[in-house]
């Protein structure tokens, strides 16, 4: 279950730029710039892809640890809960940077979304 305060919070501040689009993924909901993650919302956090150079940097602001859903951090990315999102304006900071990093990203083929699937067997 994810946070519908949070999605709202976020298409607010999104508004209407082009090529958003959102799809429910592992119980969350994630934005997608084109065919890249830039964020999402999974139960009263945010996942924030903001890529390695600057994970560092990021996981030194408040509310911020590290993504660690499998027994090993993910690099290039950080959950951030409150306080660090309690604020439209702390919340823009992350929206704006991890759309920036992600529209920056080339978008994906149809063969690389396909490689990570599992196959029908």
């Amino acid at each position: 279950m994810y946070s519908a305060e949070f999605a709202a919070r976020i298409r607010d501040l999104v508004g209407d730029r082009e090529n958003i689009s959102e799809h429910k993924m592992f119980g969350g909901i994630a934005f997608m710039a084109g065919s890249n993650f830039f964020i999402g919302v999974f139960g009263e956090e945010v996942m924030c892809r903001i890529g390695i150079e600057v994970q560092v940097e990021a996981l030194s602001r408040l509310g911020s640890r590290p993504v660690d859903i499998t027994g090993r951090p993910a690099n290039g990315f950080v959950f951030v809960g409150s306080p660090g999102i309690d604020t439209d304006s702390d919340l823009r900071e992350w929206v704006e940077q991890t759309y920036a990093f992600a529209s920056a990203l080339p978008p994906k083929t149809t063969k690389q979304r396909r490689s990570k699937r599992r196959p029908n067997w």
